[in-house]
């Protein structure tokens, strides 16, 4: 089955689906990181997920140029 998907629309979803791996790799590299010190053991894995999360999804606007014009909406 064939649906008749906007070519803006299908551009939206691959950068939504790049930018959900983008955040998973970064919070991957933080676990590795994490897993790694054992200072870090007593300490919660993310400190602040809201603010970590933001900073990531910043990070991959930053790297789009369509994105990034619209990095003020985060």
């Amino acid at each position: 089955m064939k649906f008749d998907i906007p070519k803006e629309y299908d551009e939206v979803g691959i950068l939504h689906n790049e930018g959900l791996e983008y955040i998973f790799e970064e919070i991957k590299a933080q676990g590795i990181e994490y897993a790694k010190n054992p200072r870090l053991k007593g300490r919660p894995f993310i400190e602040n997920k809201d603010e970590f999360i933001k900073q990531a999804t910043l990070d991959f606007c930053n790297q789009h140029e369509k994105l990034r014009k619209h990095t003020d909406l985060v």
